[in-house]
């Protein structure tokens, strides 16, 4: 992977939940044709080594005209994976 996408990665798991990962790895590749060229999203998977909510740091946080940002912590099983909607 690309040391660029891995701080990056880091940091917005560090933003977004407060949190700390390991072994992100990436798991989908998705190209699309836009009128403006070629549009690449990376899709990764990555292990969460630690969670801690106060801690978040984006800037969205500060704006409540953007609305809620609630975590919801779902069992790591098959059944509850298919679950998510």
């Amino acid at each position: 992977m690309v040391p660029r996408m891995r701080i990056g990665w880091r940091t917005q798991c560090c933003e977004e939940f407060g949190g700390t990962i390991a072994a992100p790895r990436l798991v989908f590749l998705i190209t699309d044709l836009l009128e403006t060229g070629i549009g690449v999203q990376h899709i990764f998977a990555a292990r969460l080594n630690s969670i801690d909510l106060d801690a978040r740091t984006g800037s969205e946080f500060t704006k409540p005209e953007r609305g809620g940002y609630e975590v919801v912590r779902v069992p790591f099983t098959a059944e509850a994976v298919r679950a998510l909607r």
